[in-house]
């Protein structure tokens, strides 16, 4: 059989005045929302990482391309032109398909209901 001990014995001799456990060597209490546990600070310095090396590895690639820099802005706006005709492409089978499936279940609601009467 296992003991654990008495936890409401610990429990109130080491109440603080704002509810949390304040002994000492005791793990910090977890955090009362969700805004308390993220470290928006960090989170931004990540982030201003993040763009500064999406910057430097960007014009880095830029400046050893192998061709003209002409020839790389044509490269790039052709395959930013295939890439917006994929997307749309893509967003108009999507709306294709949304509008069969919205057909076909109204046609089975109807069915439905005049079932029904």
């Amino acid at each position: 059989m296992s003991y654990a001990g008495s936890t409401t014995r610990l429990r109130d001799k080491a109440r603080s005045g704002d509810g949390r456990f304040a002994r000492r060597g005791a793990i910090e209490p977890i955090a009362d929302t969700a805004h308390d546990s993220v470290d928006w600070g960090r989170m931004a310095a990540f982030a201003a990482g993040i763009l500064v090396g999406a910057i430097a590895g960007a014009s880095t690639a830029l400046l050893m391309a192998p061709q003209s820099g002409w020839e790389t802005r044509d490269q790039l706006s052709r395959q930013a032109r295939r890439v917006r005709g994929r997307a749309v492409d893509t967003l108009d089978d999507w709306g294709y398909d949304v509008r069969r499936k919205a057909r076909k279940t109204r046609r089975r609601a109807r069915r439905a209901l005049n079932r029904d009467e």
